[in-house]
C-alpha cells in the first residue's frame, strides 16, 4: 500500500527532517497547523480522516518546555493531551483506519537499571501529560515512541541540544552542564529512518528508542566539544540542583532498548558513534 501520512508538529525539530526525507523518498504527505488546531476537534478530524484516507499519522505537536508546563498547565493539557485524544477519537470515528505513530519521552525515566516500557517516574506536570497521551494512543492502533534525540535543525524556529553547545562555545558563551543527570539520545537521522520501517510494521505498543551507553548532559557536551576541537573551558560542570529547573527533573534518563531490539530486528546505536556521526554536520 502507498503510503499517505498526516503530520502535526511539522514545523518542529524532527518534523522539519522528517518531513525533507518524505520530499526525498516522494512519500505523500499533509502537515497540521498547531496554531489553528483548537477549533478542531473529533468530527472534525473524522472528516478529513475520511477524506484523505491517510495510512499513517505521525503525532509530533507537543509543549515540551518542562518548566513551561509547569507554569501554564491548560496549555499543556490543550496540546499534549486534548489534541491527542481528539485525533484518537477522530480515528475511531473515522471509516477508514489510520495507523497513529506518537512521539513520547524519556522523562519519565529515572533509574537505569528499571528504564524499560513498564516502568515510569512522574516527577512533573509535563510527564504526567505525556503518560495521559500514551494511554489515550493505546486505546487505537499505535505505536508510541519513548525518545529523546539530538542533531543539527533545519529549522531557525528550534535549536537542537548539539546545537545550542556547538553555537554557545562558538561564540564564547559559557554553558553549564549537570554531570548528575543521565541520558541516551538518538540522532534525528537515525530515527527518522528508524520511523520509515516502522510504517512499514504492523507492530503496536509503547517502545523505548534511543542510544546505547549513554551519560550526562556533561559529558555528552565536553565529549562532543572535544569531537569538533571546540574550546571546553566554556562548559562548566554542575549538579542538577544548580540549575534551579522550576519542575522537578529525574536523574537518569537511560533506556533500556532489548523490546525494541527485539521486536523490529534492528540494532540501535552507541551515543558515542552517534556523537561522532552528528558532529561531522557542524562546519
Amino acid at each position: 500500500m502507498n503510503k499517505n501520512i498526516f503530520i502535526t508538529g511539522s514545523s518542529g525539530l524532527f518534523g522539519t527532517s522528517l518531513k525533507k526525507k518524505l520530499l526525498e523518498k516522494k512519500i505523500k504527505f499533509k502537515v497540521f497547523k498547531r496554531k489553528k488546531f483548537k477549533k478542531y476537534d473529533k468530527f472534525y478530524f473524522s472528516k478529513f480522516f475520511n477524506k484523505n484516507r491517510f495510512t499513517h499519522i505521525i503525532n509530533l505537536a507537543a509543549y515540551t518546555d518542562v518548566d513551561g508546563c509547569e507554569k501554564n498547565k491548560k496549555k499543556c493539557e490543550l496540546v499534549n493531551i486534548k489534541l491527542v485524544k481528539n485525533i484518537c477519537d477522530g480515528i475511531q470515528l473515522s471509516e477508514f483506519k489510520s495507523k497513529l505513530i506518537h512521539f513520547s519521552t524519556d522523562q519519565m525515566y529515572n533509574n537505569e537499571k528499571l528504564n524499560d516500557e513498564k516502568n515510569s517516574k512522574i516527577r512533573n506536570f509535563y510527564t504526567l501529560s505525556k503518560i495521559k497521551s500514551e494511554k489515550l494512543a493505546l486505546k487505537i492502533d499505535s505505536i508510541i515512541l519513548r525518545t529523546n534525540f539530538f542533531g543539527k535543525s533545519l529549522t531557525k524556529k528550534r535549536a537542537s541540544f548539539s546545537d545550542w553547545i556547538y553555537y554557545s562555545i562558538k561564540n564564547n558563551n559559557k554553558i553549564h552542564l549537570a554531570d548528575d543527570i543521565y541520558f541516551s539520545p538518538i540522532s534525528i537521522d537515525r530515527l527518522i529512518k528508524i520511523v520509515l520501517k516502522i510504517l512499514d510494521s504492523n507492530h503496536k505498543g509503547i517502545y523505548n528508542i534511543g542510544s546505547k551507553n549513554g551519560f550526562s548532559k556533561y559529558q555528552f557536551g565536553y565529549l562532543f566539544a572535544k569531537i569538533k576541537y571546540l574550546d571546553s573551558k566554556y562548559i562548566i560542570k554542575v549538579k542538577k540542583d544548580n540549575l534551579r529547573f522550576l519542575a522537578k527533573r529525574n536523574n537518569d534518563m537511560r533506556m533500556q532498548l532489548n523490546k525494541f531490539e527485539k521486536v523490529f530486528q534492528i540494532k540501535l546505536p552507541n551515543l558515542i558513534n552517534e556523537l561522532k556521526y552528528i558532529a561531522k554536520m557542524y562546519y
